[in-house]
């Protein structure tokens, strides 16, 4: 339950790791001390009775208790402020952004999840079900995962920067920034966890987006149609 593979539609298997019990009701815990801290602040202008009574305005100063969970996903890209700093987010199974649909649905499910439960149902189901899914995240199609660091250093910096290299094959410039992302992102994946099957697809993928025909082996195939790449890559800065 630690992780699920998505392919992408270039074929390659990207690894999501979901977020256990533990992060989750951390998550949950944090926004509500913050939501709280909201509530003992509203409270205390009412008792205050600062011409606070009219019902409207109380269903309005209210309404963000309610409707803090799904508000904060919908607009902070599937995070609240606990998922912020739990560094946790809500995905759709598919790896895609959910939708606003999505998000109510999860949203509708939280009073038999967590509200008339006491989080118990939710527990149960994020413990058991193999994407650390609630019955929320089932209807809705979505589960929660871990945020990766930032892209390291190593996956940005050109593997060659000899002035004098000289490339080979003048086809990659038909890749785009989403094949060279993940081609390097297999190319690190490969230095700390070697996934032979990993580099064999990507290079597939590579010699069928480019028409590239060289028998060469896979490994130094994606590293020197990486170097290409790039090196045509900063002659068209230079040009520009």
């Amino acid at each position: 339950m630690s992780d699920f593979d998505i392919l992408t539609s270039q074929n390659v298997s990207v690894k999501y790791n979901v977020a256990g019990v533990g992060n989750r009701i951390a998550a949950t815990a944090i926004d509500y001390f913050f939501i709280g801290i909201w509530v003992f602040f509203l409270s205390a202008i009412v008792q205050l009775n600062f011409q606070v009574t009219n019902p409207v305005v109380l269903v309005i100063l209210y309404s963000p208790v309610v409707f803090y969970q799904l508000l904060m996903e919908i607009f902070f890209n599937g995070q609240s402020a606990g998922k912020m700093m739990m560094k946790i987010r809500v995905m759709k199974t598919d790896g895609s952004t959910p939708s606003v649909l999505a998000y109510l649905l999860r949203w509708m499910f939280r009073l038999l999840d967590i509200t008339f439960s006491m989080g118990s149902i939710a527990v149960i189901t994020i413990a058991f079900t193999e994407k650390a899914q609630r019955l929320g995240d089932l209807a809705a199609g979505t589960t929660v995962i871990r945020i990766k660091t930032r892209t390291k250093l190593q996956e940005l910096v050109p593997l060659t920067r000899d002035e004098n290299y000289q490339p080979m094959f003048s086809e990659v410039v038909a890749l785009n920034d989403k094949d060279i992302s993940l081609l390097k992102k297999v190319l690190y994946k490969r230095a700390e966890s070697p996934d032979p099957e990993l580099v064999q697809k990507m290079a597939a993928h590579i010699r069928k987006a480019t028409g590239i025909a060289a028998e060469m082996d896979d490994l130094q195939f994606l590293k020197t149609c990486l170097a290409d790449y790039e090196f045509y890559a900063l002659q068209e800065k230079s040009v520009l």
